[in-house]
C-alpha cells in the first residue's frame, strides 16, 4: 500500500468539497446547494465477527482519515446506528467538529431516508454492508447491491437538486494497514 500523504488528502478534500457543493467565490468557500447532501459510510474493519465488536487497528486508521477528509467540509450532522463499529467510525469526525453522533433505527431504513430527503446541510451517516447500498437506492431510487462483507473501501455522496438526487461512488485513498 502506498502511504497517504498531504497533497493527496487535499485533493480527495477538495474534489469532495465541490461533490458536497461548495463553490469558491471570491476566495470564499460558499455551501451553493439546496437541499441536503448526504455521505453515507460503512463501518470501518472491525477486530473480530462477534456482535457488537470494536474496530481493528486498520478500522482506527480509517476512521482518522475519514475525520480528516471531512472535517473542513461544513458537516452539520452526524448518524450512526447503535453499534460500536458505527459509531467508532465516525466518533473521530465528531470529536473534530464538537458534533453529537445521532442514532438511527437500522430497521426503519424508509422512515429515516424520508427524515434525510427534507434536512439542509451536509449530513455523515454510518452504516453496515447491508443497510448502507439499501439507504443509498432508498434515496435516490437506483438499485445497488449489497457491500461484500471484506469491502470497507466504499462510500457514497448523495446530493439533491430539489427532488432529483445523484449518485457519487468513491473509495478511500490507500493507506497502510
Amino acid at each position: 500500500m502506498v502511504p497517504i500523504t498531504k497533497s493527496t488528502l487535499r485533493v480527495c478534500s477538495l474534489f469532495i468539497l465541490a461533490l458536497l457543493g461548495w463553490q469558491l467565490v471570491d476566495s470564499t468557500l460558499v455551501y451553493a446547494q439546496e437541499g441536503p447532501t448526504i455521505i453515507l459510510v460503512r463501518h470501518a474493519e472491525k477486530i473480530d465477527n462477534s456482535r457488537d465488536p470494536e474496530l481493528s487497528e486498520s478500522g482506527k486508521k480509517r476512521a482518522q482519515i475519514l475525520a480528516r477528509m471531512l472535517a473542513e467540509s461544513g458537516v452539520s450532522e452526524i448518524y450512526s446506528t447503535p453499534y460500536l463499529r458505527t459509531q467508532s467510525t465516525v466518533q473521530p469526525l465528531a470529536e473534530a467538529l464538537s458534533l453529537e453522533i445521532q442514532s438511527y433505527d437500522p430497521r426503519n431504513l424508509e422512515g429515516f431516508a424520508s427524515q434525510l430527503k427534507v434536512k439542509e446541510g451536509i449530513i455523515v451517516v454510518a452504516g453496515h454492508s447491508n443497510t448502507t447500498p439499501t439507504l443509498a437506492s432508498l434515496l435516490t431510487g437506483r438499485e445497488l447491491s449489497k457491500l461484500d462483507e471484506s469491502d470497507y473501501q466504499q462510500f457514497f455522496v448523495i446530493s439533491f437538486a430539489g427532488d432529483k438526487a445523484q449518485l457519487f461512488q468513491f473509495q478511500y485513498p490507500p493507506f497502510e494497514q
